[in-house]
């Protein structure tokens, strides 16, 4: 059966953009990079929930819904930077964290989403993995997007090498419908999308491993504020909610979980 891919408006009163099976919604998405030969400054960018990159519609009015974009920058970040600050003035290169883009060369940089850890950027010809996660919240209009990193994700002293899942949560931001955070779109996507890509510009070589797209389930909860997704290990002091929504196997996958009492 063929399918056509929905606009926007449509995709959000449906629910999906092309494939109401085959589309993916709430999920996680994992890829370990290594990048060589850095030419400029870039993003290991996650661009999720997507459809078509592309501008030639048959009713002008009408706006294909793109992606939004998840990232994690190649500079170094400090704790409390936020996105939007400069970081090379002669170039006159920001931080960007979270971007929308919905139709086709169209986008909003979200500015002001801060940093929640120090992190060494993406060193040139060294392994990191990046983790994206998104899930529609409990009012249905609002979408959380959720960045981890992991700065040292293979342990080489071990045959066969063993991944860390040293997971950390760099940066999170709540898209709320109705809300503009730039000139071009308010809308929340919470529409599940059939266009799931990694973009990394600027380098000559970049080496992929681990590279996988999971659905993921939310366990409870009960509104935005609570709502959460934090990497459960075996510390018991790191449990510093009664919300959990998520935590990771062995394999460093998203695994759904219930409630949780803190401790």
């Amino acid at each position: 059966m063929a399918h056509k891919q929905l606009t926007g408006k449509k995709g959000k009163k449906k629910g999906y953009l092309y494939d109401k099976d085959k589309d993916i919604g709430d999920a996680e998405m994992t890829v370990f990079t290594r990048l060589h030969g850095i030419a400029l400054p870039h993003v290991v960018g996650h661009k999720i929930r997507g459809g078509d990159h592309r501008n030639e519609l048959p009713d002008p009015s009408a706006k294909l819904t793109a992606c939004v974009g998840v990232m994690y920058p190649f500079y170094e970040v400090k704790k409390g930077d936020k996105s939007g600050k400069i970081m090379d003035k002669e170039l006159k290169d920001a931080l960007k964290f979270y971007e929308v883009e919905y139709a086709h060369p169209d986008y909003d940089q979200v500015k002001d989403v801060e940093a929640l850890i120090d992190t060494p950027g993406a060193p040139e010809d060294k392994w990191i993995a990046t983790k994206s996660v998104t899930y529609v919240m409990p009012d249905k209009k609002s979408v959380k997007y959720e960045m981890y990193v992991d700065i040292d994700p293979i342990d080489f002293s071990v045959s066969p090498p063993k991944l860390r899942n040293n997971y950390e949560k760099f940066t999170e931001w709540i898209q709320e419908d109705g809300k503009k955070y730039g000139k071009n779109y308010d809308t929340a996507a919470t529409w599940k999308g059939c266009t799931w890509t990694l973009r990394i510009d600027n380098v000559e070589k970049i080496d992929f491993a681990c590279f996988s797209i999971r659905s993921i389930k939310p366990s409870k909860i009960s509104s935005i504020s609570s709502a959460r997704a934090d990497i459960i290990d075996e510390q018991p002091n790191d449990i510093d909610s009664i919300y959990h929504d998520f935590k990771m196997d062995e394999y460093g996958n998203v695994i759904s979980v219930d409630e949780n009492e803190g401790q």
